[in-house]
C-alpha cells in the first residue's frame, strides 16, 4: 500500500509541476502577445504621422509649383 500511494503522491506532484509550468507559459505568451499589440499600435501611429507629414509637405509643394 505504501509503495502505491508514494507513486500516486509523485504522479500527482508531477502533475502539478506541469501545470504550474503550462500557466507560467501562458502568462509568457499573453504578456508576449500584449507586447506585440503595443508595438503594432506605436508603429501604426508613427506611420499615420509619416503619411499626414507627406501629404502636407507634397501639398506645401503644389501651392509652390501654383
Amino acid at each position: 500500500m505504501t509503495k502505491m500511494q508514494l507513486a500516486l503522491e509523485q504522479r500527482f506532484k508531477d502533475q502539478i509541476e506541469k501545470l504550474n509550468a503550462a500557466n507560467s507559459l501562458e502568462t509568457i505568451r499573453s504578456q508576449e502577445q500584449l507586447l506585440l499589440k503595443q508595438r503594432l499600435k506605436n508603429y501604426s501611429l508613427v506611420l499615420g504621422q509619416a503619411k499626414t507629414d507627406l501629404k502636407s509637405e507634397q501639398s506645401t509643394k503644389n501651392i509652390e509649383k501654383v
